[in-house]
């Protein structure tokens, strides 16, 4: 310490220790201690070579001693530290000041510079994090269906132009050579009529050479390819279409509003149906629902023979002959080019005829084979055997002539003008056969053919179709799905959510398996909302079909939550119960609620 800070107390305190109310025992009451503090203030600020601030070292000193208990703190000292400093403060010389601001000031100049700098610098990535999350969301398109919109000039001019366009299929030309060989190979199809329905019929026997793996990487290709060419002309794909309908009148609102509507508008990135006055959020299983309710309606409607659509010989569906309501067709072929972009399945059933016209590819003789087996029994292959026409005319009575073979719905037609006059002879039978195939095919609903296949043309363009190298079974598939559920497969890509649950899923199973095929169909819709699977089958389906075992209350119905393809069942007693309710379940499963 500083010695002169070490002062002896003066004279008069020593004479005087009365005055500082000092006892024998050298204890000091509150007043006396104010009053020595104040005289040792006093003395050390009184010689003139102190200076300034050294009263403060005194005074912390007194306090750290008063605080270690060995001397009480003087009152005044914090008062006297305080004045000291600002005194000390106060004859700081004046550069010193004006040089200490200047480096406060200069110090928070550089932070603002700093903030702004990164700013500035983080600024266009921000930007560009807000621009790309706009583009993935993209713009939203919403269609109501329950005012669906008038169509315009543009879409009046496009369906007129589909309307009054040229079609007529390919049809590979039979040759006399081909004869055996179309027996050969048609022999382990047409030793059957095709029986069920749908897909089932028209394409089961082909099926096991399409690889699942290869229908998704061409379905991919098509999206990309039509995404790329909006691009190139300089048109965005929305973000998400959202489509207001109303359950009872689905089809009729559905098409109403797709019809008209730009085809770049159809082609969103994702898809949500709302229902009215259905308490439902899609998240997938109301979509699928939408397509599977929507496939159901046109297949009744063929059945009951007043729809766009009617059934062939072969069971599946084609458009009406002499149908006129022409901006349906072409909703219709839209709403299946939609099933493929949005790979969910649309239960029509498509057969191997109608995909080749989708796809622009000739007809085969197989084709017309599995499509009406007596037409090629008694028209096609009497003509094909060497000297085949002189016995079909001996066997009808008449000379053949270039007409079309009559019907219980049509009268025949001229295969080509002055056909009732030109007679087929051995030389020009080729050419006549093509012409009846032709007309067998489309020979009183080429408008309507036409009208369908531009509709699903605007969705994925013929030219694309034809670079992804796609097939006709290939299609069909990506289209309709597959039919067959197989309860194997379907256990053995099925999660089980619940524990302690063995017996009651072990009944569940045999249910499945003693089922019909229409009965597996409604339990499937009832748990996922479509009766189709997918291209790669139960293992396609996202989410994984999984089954919960909630509650003890039996006399419960099973319900299900469709977007995450989850089936929840109570814990039933007993295989004849389970039966019993899902049976009531899947029978009543139209609409979405609050289970």
């Amino acid at each position: 310490q500083d010695p002169r800070l070490k002062r002896a107390p003066s004279a008069s305190a020593q004479a005087r220790p009365d005055r500082l109310g000092l006892s024998q025992g050298g204890a000091m009451s509150a007043p006396q201690r104010d009053l020595e503090a104040r005289g040792q203030a006093d003395e050390a600020s009184g010689p003139a070579d102190l200076e300034a601030g050294t009263v403060a070292p005194v005074a912390g000193e007194a306090c750290a001693e008063a605080a270690s208990g060995q001397q009480p703190p003087p009152a005044g000292a914090g008062e006297a530290s305080a004045d000291a400093g600002a005194a000390a403060r106060k004859k700081a010389p004046l550069p010193v000041r004006v040089l200490c601001n200047l480096l406060c000031f200069i110090l928070k100049l550089v932070v603002i510079i700093i903030v702004i700098c990164v700013g500035i610098i983080c600024l266009p990535f921000v930007c560009c994090c807000c621009f790309m999350y706009y583009r993935s969301q993209g713009r939203i398109v919403v269609l109501d269906g329950t005012k669906p919109p008038s169509l315009d000039d543009e879409a009046k001019d496009r369906i007129n132009t589909s309307k009054n366009g040229t079609f007529a299929p390919r049809v590979e030309e039979f040759r006399n050579s081909a004869s055996r060989t179309l027996t050969r190979t048609l022999s382990k199809y047409a030793g059957n009529r095709p029986s069920g329905n749908g897909i089932e019929s028209s394409i089961s026997a082909p099926l096991n050479s399409v690889t699942p793996w290869e229908c998704s990487m061409k379905r991919e290709y098509l999206k990309q390819a039509r995404v790329k060419a909006c691009e190139d002309a300089s048109q965005s794909i929305p973000g998400h279409l959202i489509i207001t309908l109303e359950r009872e009148r689905a089809l009729q609102q559905t098409l109403a509003c797709i019809g008209p509507a730009r085809s770049i508008d159809l082609i969103a990135k994702g898809l949500k149906i709302n229902f009215k006055d259905e308490a439902a959020v899609d998240a997938g299983g109301v979509t699928r629902d939408w397509f599977d309710s929507l496939g159901r309606s046109l297949m009744a409607e063929a059945e009951r023979g007043d729809g766009h659509l009617m059934v062939l010989p072969d069971k599946t569906l084609a458009p009406r002959p002499y149908d006129e309501r022409f901006s349906d067709l072409y909703a219709v072929g839209r709403l299946i080019g939609l099933a493929v972009w949005f790979g969910i399945p649309l239960p029509i059933p498509l057969g191997s005829v109608t995909c080749k016209f989708l796809l622009d590819e000739p007809i085969s003789p197989v084709d017309l084979q599995r499509l009406d087996p007596d037409f090629v029994q008694f028209r096609v292959k009497p003509v094909l055997r060497p000297g085949g026409v002189g016995d079909l005319e001996e066997a009808l009575g008449e000379p053949l002539t270039f007409m079309s073979a009559a019907t219980e719905l049509r009268a025949p037609k001229e295969l080509c003008p002055g056909g009732e006059e030109k007679q087929v002879t051995e030389e020009n039978k080729h050419e006549y056969l093509k012409l009846l195939c032709e007309h067998h095919l489309c020979g009183d609903m080429r408008e309507q053919i036409k009208v369908l296949l531009d509709g699903f043309w605007d969705i994925f363009p013929k030219d694309l179709l034809t670079c992804s190298g796609i097939t006709h079974r290939e299609l069909a598939l990506l289209i309709s799905g597959y039919p067959s559920l197989d309860p194997e497969e379907w256990r053995r890509n099925t999660q089980v959510n619940s524990s302690d649950c063995g017996e009651l899923m072990s009944w569940f199973w045999d249910m499945v398996t003693e089922m019909s095929t229409e009965d597996r169909a409604k339990l499937l819709h009832f748990a996922t909302g479509s009766s189709r699977l997918p291209v790669s089958g139960f293992s396609g389906i996202s989410p994984k079909f999984n089954i919960s075992v909630e509650g003890d209350d039996i006399d419960h119905l099973p319900h299900a939550h469709t977007c995450g393809n989850q089936l929840v069942m109570p814990r039933y007693i007993s295989k004849e119960l389970l039966v019993e309710k899902m049976q009531v379940a899947i029978s009543n499963d139209e609409g979405f609620g609050f289970a």
